[in-house]
């Protein structure tokens, strides 16, 4: 039987990384403090300020005169609650302050969220404007985003024995395949023998390979609403076009094609932003079975429903899903 064992941040955060979307934006919140003047466009005060002589310093005058080094960025702007920082970057503002409200956050599903309010408002005027900002904030945080993981790829792990296990127990004449939706490389340590790796999403710092980030569920009506617009700035950061510049989607359906597969999932949540992909994956006729990989909390308690519904939701008929799905008592934990 060929594998694809489907890997995903909770793969990279088993083996004590720091991978998450919210772990990132503190990096750049440090960030922020350290180079104030690359993220603010000035800070606006309630009146003129002597010391500036103006009421819209520059970013960086106002945090050498006022910050004092021993708070994070979220202290630092609550202690200046009469002042308005103002971001050079709207939607890196937009998800410091969901944020702080949810204590996490997904970039690519909020990006699809504000590209479909421009979107909105694009229906009542064609300007283009609001979602060239969005693609173009987009793109610095991708670029952040990438400085902030290749810290991460260069630091040593412990090789869980549980995983190693089982692709030891492999066949040699098995095909196996490492579907990586993350940037970093740490799956290549379980690529035993002669098992192939697709990093589907690129790979940090490779021009030939260069990383792919935005969002990747085709199956909603906003989507299919804005295909049938006549404006490409919307299809900027669909992961499925991105798929389409370079040999690794074409190397995955040429495996998927070649015979019957079961698909393991280790550590990918199967949410929305990989939709389309994974739903291509499930619903393939040479699809035999799913089996999750869940990750059991302290308290006891696990993902593996969380996980179940998500994939739940990438099939169109229900029978099929039920078929596929291996139940819990044959899964195992990550």
């Amino acid at each position: 039987m060929n594998r694809i064992i489907v890997i995903g941040n909770g793969f990279d955060l088993a083996h004590g990384l720091r991978t998450s979307y919210s772990n990132f934006i503190d990096w750049v919140k440090y960030k922020i403090i350290k180079n104030p003047d690359e993220y603010f466009e000035h800070i606006s005060l309630s009146e003129m300020n002597p010391c500036f002589g103006t009421d819209t310093p520059k970013a960086s005058s106002f945090f050498q005169r006022y910050y004092k080094g021993t708070k994070n960025l979220d202290e630092f702007i609550r202690e200046c609650n009469k002042c308005k920082f103002v971001y050079r970057n709207n939607f890196l503002e937009h998800l410091i302050n969901t944020l702080n409200l949810k204590n996490w956050v997904d970039i690519e599903e909020e990006y699809f969220k504000e590209l479909n309010i421009c979107f909105q408002d694009y229906k009542k005027d064609e300007n283009i404007d609001p979602i060239k900002k969005l693609n173009q904030d987009f793109a610095q945080i991708k670029d952040d985003l990438e400085e902030y993981l290749c810290g991460e790829n260069g630091k040593n792990v412990t090789i869980n024995e549980k995983l190693n296990s089982i692709t030891k127990k492999f066949d040699l004449n098995d095909n196996i395949l490492f579907l990586n939706f993350n940037y970093t490389s740490y799956v290549k340590y379980y690529a035993q023998h002669n098992m192939q790796i697709i990093h589907i999403h690129g790979e940090l710092k490779n021009e030939k390979n260069p990383i792919i980030f935005g969002y990747g569920n085709e199956d909603n009506d906003i989507y299919k609403e804005i295909k049938k617009k006549n404006c490409d700035d919307f299809f900027k950061n669909i992961k499925s076009f991105k798929y389409l510049d370079f040999s690794n989607y074409e190397k995955l359906k040429d495996f998927v094609n070649s015979a019957k597969y079961q698909i393991y999932i280790w550590g990918h949540s199967c949410g929305n932003s990989d939709g389309t992909l994974l739903k291509e994956l499930f619903e393939d006729d040479n699809c035999v079975s799913i089996k999750p990989f869940y990750y059991k909390y302290k308290n006891g308690s696990d993902n593996f429903n969380d996980i179940k519904m998500n994939i739940f939701r990438h099939f169109s008929n229900d029978r099929t899903f039920r078929n596929k799905f291996i139940n819990k008592e044959s899964c195992e934990e990550l």
